[in-house]
């Protein structure tokens, strides 16, 4: 029987986003720059950033939402600095933390 973080996965370039930052870090991922069950973890790190931006997003007052969202972003991109992954990486995975929040923020309501 596999465990759950033992099957290696191909992504889809659109899988992060449409920017050159996200297209370079799937084409990573997919080469194999981090182990496998280090993919599934920067995915679901995505996920949930993704997932608490949107939430953010949806705060009525602008100043809230907008100081909230650079404190979430922060939050993020301090957790990134701290991963054990090569610079370059990290890098790109900062620049799709990025990219997600301004896209929330752009799609605010």
């Amino acid at each position: 029987m596999a465990k759950a973080f033992s099957r290696d996965m191909k992504l889809d370039l659109g899988t992060f986003g449409g920017t050159k930052a996200c297209h370079v870090l799937v084409d990573m991922m997919n080469k194999d720059a981090i182990p496998i069950r280090e993919k599934h973890r920067v995915l679901a790190f995505i996920n949930d950033a993704t997932l608490k931006f949107n939430g953010v997003a949806t705060i009525a007052i602008e100043s809230v939402r907008h100081q909230a969202m650079c404190l979430m972003k922060d939050f993020y991109i301090g957790r990134i600095e701290s991963m054990p992954y090569p610079d370059k990486f990290k890098s790109y995975l900062r620049n799709v933390i990025n990219h997600h929040s301004r896209r929330a923020l752009k799609g605010a309501i």
